[in-house]
């Protein structure tokens, strides 16, 4: 199988992204079987989906000249309550990012990379993954819940899709340290059970940096990052008895304390 060709397992496990993609770009990715209506915003391109996912919005990045519209230097994508704001595009190659909702409370940050093929075959995109080397390329954004009381991150995670042999490897860190380093590598996603690792603490807010290598025989095709979000409740207000009683306790302390210090 030459490089730039898509294996099954590659096809199975970006199949959200892509499928969207291939609505609203012309690119290699040809799965449109989920896709039951697609409508191209101004800023980018906004797909419903039939049980694959709700929603997409995505911009190109690194000079590929996709439909989308490049992404800007603080480029947002927002859909529902889902918010992703970028300080740093990616700084190695080109391609699409993405913004997709899977379910209520499952979404991903996608990147795919389309990079230009010299002497393309016949009947091809033109376009392959990202080749080696790349050491320690990066990107960085704000992924938000906006709008949305008592919604909070619970999970995350990172995966990617290694077209090569060996050689990529894709490493998720927060700023806050609220969880702990997350590496893909080759192909095999972080955590490698295919659950989420646990966020605690009722975030609303995860500052992201993707630190993405290739060296040896590798290609990095895209890596997703998945992130979880559960309603936690929003406190209601404290009944109207329980408000009376606490501040008549609060005018009796004062009471007390003011007769003591004239003793």
């Amino acid at each position: 199988m030459l490089w730039w060709e898509l294996t099954a397992m590659d096809l199975q496990r970006t199949n959200t992204f892509r499928t969207f993609i291939s609505q609203c770009a012309a690119t290699p990715w040809r799965v449109a079987q989920n896709v039951v209506a697609a409508a191209v915003a101004s800023a980018g391109c906004v797909v419903a989906f039939s049980g694959a996912a709700e929603a997409a919005f995505i911009c190109d990045f690194g000079g590929y000249a996709g439909p989308n519209g490049a992404c800007s230097a603080n480029q947002v994508l927002q859909f529902g309550d889902k918010r992703v704001t970028f300080s740093q595009l990616p700084t190695v190659g080109s391609g699409t990012i993405g913004l997709a909702t899977i379910v209520q409370d499952v979404y991903t940050v996608q990147f795919i990379f389309f990079e230009p093929v010299l002497n393309p075959p016949p009947g091809s995109s033109g376009y392959g993954p990202l080749l080696p080397p790349v050491v320690n390329a990066t990107t960085s954004y704000t992924v938000d819940i906006v709008n949305n009381p008592g919604w909070v991150y619970t999970g995350v995670k990172i995966d990617s899709v290694d077209a090569g042999v060996l050689g990529t490897t894709v490493i998720k860190t927060e700023g806050s340290n609220l969880f702990p380093t997350l590496t893909s590598s080759n192909g095999v996603p972080d955590p490698n059970t295919g659950d989420f690792f646990p966020i605690a603490g009722g975030y609303t807010s995860l500052d992201i940096t993707d630190t993405y290598s290739i060296s040896g025989q590798g290609a990095l095709t895209s890596f997703t990052n998945t992130f979880r979000q559960a309603n936690v409740g929003v406190p209601g207000p404290l009944p109207i008895v329980g408000v009376m009683a606490a501040l008549g306790w609060s005018r009796r302390m004062r009471r007390r304390l003011q007769s003591a210090s004239t003793v």
